[in-house]
């Protein structure tokens, strides 16, 4: 405190002086007051200072106020001593009062090591909480027990491994086994009906497999009509009895809708017999230079295959050139047909033509129509409702087994001699009739008659000649519908197809003696029971066989012949 008055009084005089020497410059009457209040340590003053100059003085001092200090405890801890803090709000402090700290006083907690983590013992102060560990231990290791669950047939397999810490974990995954299914048809798939199989597992899962039904599959077997037989298309499913019939039509629906234009001709043709041939010395026949006869263009030949035994003439049968005609003309290429010349008069006696033709036909095939020729003198006094008939017999006949018949006719016996109206609407027509030559040599031109669209073939001329055969004249035709793709896609003429044709399944018998004896009875030993006879070559339908007596059908009745193959042969002339 003597310092501090000692300071005070030496400002003074250092403040009086400065003024007796600025108050020798400076009036001083511009002081301003400043006020500076004691504190604590320090007096306190009030200053007056010159505004206009560094003049100033200080008075009315007074003396410091002294500390005055606020008292705060603090208590002893386990780790710091107590003492008492003194402060005085100028910021000056003191302490005192000191206690000595107390030291902790430890509580040991023991924790045993575990699977995963390590043993301790932790020391804690129950004071003031305090903690600190110590005598670590490592851990035991887990001790895992496995379990297994297999797989099931949906489900995986797997172990699963689990320690009594609750520490878990799976492994050794198995794939699922899959169902193993036991199969119950509960009903069969058919045609018409669906299928059903149920699958069941012994896990319990099943289901139901569901087959549509199949549907038919048909075999279809198509019969053929005939002039007097409807033709059908008979169904077969292959693979269940269901069957119907259905596509019923008439001989004639085949011969419709097959013509090319009135005047366009699709092929050339000429027909031969044995009269085209030239003979050696011995009587036997030259052979014809067929590929003469194609390289002049024509496509087809019309051979005659034979004729109808006549009375008082040896004349008739096979044709001689028939075979050798039909070999030569095949192996140049050429399609062939062939004509049957008749001298029949009655019902029977051309149905007897019919079987010798159909012996001299069989095992060959043939791209043309079967014709019957129509043309000798000594049918003039036939009423045309008889001849008429006489062809439908015939037709049906070859019809029958599968043959595409046509009727050769000239325009004579086309308009008076057979029923005009019935032979242009039922039979196919090869027509007969010769213009006159025209100036320049060329073919002639088709003329369109009012029937001239019901025509199949015409046959314009008998004098036609060929390049390469001399002295030989042929006739020539004409044909205006694409035969062989009628006859061979159609099945006709010994061509294989799905078609059957009405009698195709009969039985038949051929005569190879002179003459057989017909009985209406199997007795043999009587000459009572003889109703007629049939000559070489005629074939007739077998109904029963036996090794003695053959039953056939004999002009619409049952009858018996020898079976003796010394007079008939069941696989045909030889």
């Amino acid at each position: 405190m003597k310092f501090l008055r000692l300071f005070f009084l030496i400002c003074l005089i250092l403040c009086v002086m400065s003024a007796v020497s600025c108050s020798r410059e400076c009036s001083h009457e511009n002081m301003v007051e400043s006020i500076n209040d004691p504190t604590c340590t320090q007096s306190g003053n009030i200053t007056y200072s010159c505004s206009d100059c560094d003049y100033f003085y200080v008075s009315e001092i007074k003396s410091p106020t002294g500390h005055s200090f606020e008292k705060t405890s603090y208590s002893a801890t386990c780790t710091t001593d107590g003492y008492t803090e003194y402060v005085c709000e100028c910021g000056e402090s003191f302490t005192s009062d000191y206690t000595s700290a107390w030291g902790h006083k430890f509580q040991d907690t023991v924790t045993a090591p575990d699977c995963n983590n390590g043993g301790y013992t932790t020391h804690k102060c129950n004071t003031c909480g305090y903690s600190l560990t110590d005598s670590f231990t490592s851990p035991e290791g887990h001790d895992f027990e496995k379990v297994t669950t297999p797989p099931t047939c949906t489900e995986q397999g797997f172990s699963t491994y689990t320690c009594d810490c609750g520490e878990t974990y799976v492994s050794d995954q198995v794939e699922p086994t899959g169902h193993t299914f036991a199969d119950n048809i509960i009903s069969e798939v058919s045609c018409t009906q669906r299928g059903e199989i149920s699958y069941t597992c012994e896990c319990g899962y099943s289901y139901s497999e569901i087959t549509a039904p199949e549907g038919h599959s048909f075999s279809r077997l198509v019969i053929m009509p005939t002039l007097s037989d409807m033709g059908y298309t008979q169904y077969e499913c292959d693979k269940c009895e269901f069957e119907y019939t259905g596509d019923y039509r008439f001989y004639s629906s085949i011969l419709q809708n097959a013509y090319a234009p009135s005047g366009e001709s699709l092929a050339l043709g000429i027909d031969v017999s044995m009269y085209n041939y030239k003979t050696n010395p011995d009587g036997s026949y030259i052979p014809l230079d067929w590929q003469a006869v194609k390289t002049a263009g024509v496509d087809y030949v019309i051979i005659k295959a034979g004729s109808s035994w006549r009375e008082n003439y040896t004349l008739g049968g096979k044709e001689a050139t028939f075979e050798q005609s039909y070999a030569d003309a095949k192996a140049a290429g050429l399609d062939v047909g062939v004509y049957f010349y008749t001298y029949a008069k009655t019902v029977n006696q051309i149905l007897l033509d019919a079987d010798l033709l159909l012996s001299i036909l069989e095992g060959k095939q043939f791209e043309y129509p079967i014709y019957l020729d129509l043309e000798d003198e000594s049918l003039q006094d036939i009423p045309p409702e008889q001849i008429t008939e006489m062809c439908v017999k015939f037709f049906t006949v070859l019809q029958r087994a599968g043959y595409y018949t046509g009727l050769y006719v000239n325009n004579e016996w086309l308009h008076n001699k057979v029923q005009t109206e019935q032979a242009l609407s039922k039979f196919e027509i090869w027509y007969a009739r010769y213009p006159e030559p025209s100036e320049d040599g060329s073919l002639p031109i088709w003329n369109t008659e009012s029937y001239g669209q019901h025509l199949g073939m015409w046959q314009f001329t008998d004098s036609a000649s060929i390049e390469g055969i001399d002295e030989m004249s042929f006739d020539m035709n004409f044909a205006y519908k694409d035969y062989p793709s009628l006859i061979v896609d159609g099945g006709f003429n010994g061509y294989e197809s799905d078609v059957k044709f009405m009698d195709s399944d009969k039985e038949f018998v051929w005569v190879i003696a002179n003459a057989l004896t017909v009985r209406s009875s199997e007795d043999f030993s009587s000459t009572d029971n003889v109703i007629g006879y049939l000559g070489y070559g005629q074939r007739i339908q077998v109904l029963e066989r036996s090794e003695s007596y053959t039953k056939v059908i004999y002009k619409g009745q049952v009858a018996y012949i020898s079976a003796n193959p010394i007079y008939v042969s069941f696989e045909g002339l030889t």
